[in-house]
């Protein structure tokens, strides 16, 4: 009889506990909502967190009004309620500041966003606010990617990227840098509208001879940089440039899975290869960019989750995981994208993408390098796990000496991320002298860009 009568307390009290459930829930999910790991279902979640909470304020009214909640004790009742408040509070606190910065940022001086904001490149959905964003000069690129081209005619593509070029041109602006994740394989991004190409890494097994791989590479790369250049993208992120270690075929690295996608281990044949490939994007006026310093193929961690680590010294990479970086950015002119992967004898707290012992130190003044670093994309874990956010991270890597920040995946977080930047330029706390050396750099290609799209191949 006693286990029947706990059995039947329980299922009396269910409506309670899963009270209780729903307003913990509340909370987290609250503290959350503005995380880009909640870009597909930020708007279905926070709706069901409104609604969820004010059937509770209501329910939980007339239940105290009229006695009826037989199961909420008294002593028991302003705990309940303080958490109710409590999830309440997260979820207006989470959308509040949200509109609060996006009202900041789309409020502030056209000259001060056109100063700042052409150090960002967003994805979108809603290719209206990319026009309105272009008019007032507030974002140097897009990132195009499937979600963008679904349902869609390469015309159609080709014709609304052009429409932001056009729109750009109008309010006096450069061309946009138009950007997509097309290296071939598994990472092709455009494909179905442009027909997949096999991963790069292919035209490199079983060795051909040389005058027939020159052949196979420049083939391939004139082919992907027309398709490109159909739609009007300008920029590729590609090629990869990243070690291909056999042996680290980790199960962590699920996403990234470099091992899939890396030329080769060979370093010279990597250098060869990648050489060939954006010499001739770069003949059919595509930027290519080389990813991801300081490589990744020695990283065993998830950079989408987690910031990932080289433990290796200077020496050893120069010679080894940085060579192709170097070596093909002194003979062309390609983008290197900066991942976020810390080396621990070189900068024991930041990412390359955040630091400027490697970004100033290294890259811009014993490498002499003086082309674009762009970021990964700012939307991934190493990032926007931060405790300092991705706003706070953006200050990190302007002042860093990178040129362009990528926020690929959710381009919403544009906003938080703007809005920092604004409030550290107002508070003299970005460092004015990288940012004009940077801006120079990005007059300098953007003026390279050729804004109208080429006909279809």
């Amino acid at each position: 009889m006693m286990r029947f009568d706990i059995v039947k307390a329980m299922v009396l009290k269910m409506p309670v506990i899963l009270k209780w459930i729903f307003v913990s829930a509340a909370i987290f999910w609250a503290s959350k909502l503005n995380q880009p790991l909640m870009y597909k279902c930020r708007s279905a979640v926070g709706a069901i967190l409104i609604i969820g909470l004010m059937v509770l304020i209501i329910k939980s009214y007339r239940s105290v009004g009229y006695g009826k909640d037989r199961f909420l004790k008294p002593f028991h009742q302003p705990l309940y309620f303080g958490a109710l408040l409590l999830a309440v509070g997260f979820v207006c606190y989470a959308v509040v500041t949200f509109q609060y910065k996006k009202y900041v940022v789309l409020n502030t001086s056209r000259s001060l966003l056109k100063t700042l904001g052409s150090h960002f490149i967003i994805g979108y959905q809603d290719p209206q606010e990319i026009r309105h964003l272009v008019e007032k000069g507030a974002i140097g690129g897009i990132y195009i990617t499937s979600r963008n081209i679904e349902g869609k005619t390469v015309q159609q593509v080709k014709e609304e990227l052009n429409s932001f070029q056009i729109s750009a041109e109008k309010n006096g602006l450069p061309p946009l840098f138009i950007a997509a994740d097309q290296e071939g394989g598994q990472v092709s991004r455009l494909s179905y509208l442009l027909k997949r190409l096999p991963p790069l890494a292919s035209l490199a097994d079983d060795g051909p001879p040389p005058p027939v791989m020159v052949e196979r590479v420049e083939r391939y790369a004139a082919i992907q940089a027309r398709r490109l250049k159909s739609l009007g993208v300008n920029l590729n992120l590609s090629p990869v440039v990243d070690l291909k270690v056999d042996h680290l075929k980790q199960a962590s690295n699920h996403l990234t899975r470099i091992d899939q996608r890396a030329i080769s281990s060979d370093i010279d044949k990597i250098i060869n290869v990648a050489q060939i490939y954006c010499d001739t994007l770069l003949e059919h006026g595509i930027r290519p960019t080389l990813k991801h310093f300081p490589g990744l193929g020695n990283v065993t961690q998830e950079t989408h989750f987690t910031t990932g680590t080289l433990e290796y010294d200077r020496k050893y990479l120069e010679q080894n995981d940085w060579r192709p970086f170097r070596k093909i950015s002194t003979q062309a002119s390609p983008f290197i994208m900066l991942g976020h992967v810390r080396v621990p004898s070189i900068d024991p707290c930041f990412p390359a993408s955040l630091s400027s012992a490697i970004i100033t130190d290294i890259i811009r003044k014993d490498w002499r390098y003086d082309g674009v670093l762009i970021t990964d994309d700012f939307n991934m874990g190493a990032i926007a796990g931060r405790s300092e956010g991705i706003g706070n991270a953006a200050v990190k890597a302007v002042n860093a000496g990178a040129d362009l920040i990528l926020l690929s995946y959710d381009g919403s977080q544009y906003y938080p991320a703007m809005y920092a930047v604004i409030k550290a330029y107002r508070k003299g706390r970005l460092n004015l002298k990288v940012l004009n050396q940077s801006k120079q750099r990005l007059f300098i290609h953007r003026s390279a860009i050729v804004g109208q799209p080429a006909s279809d191949e």
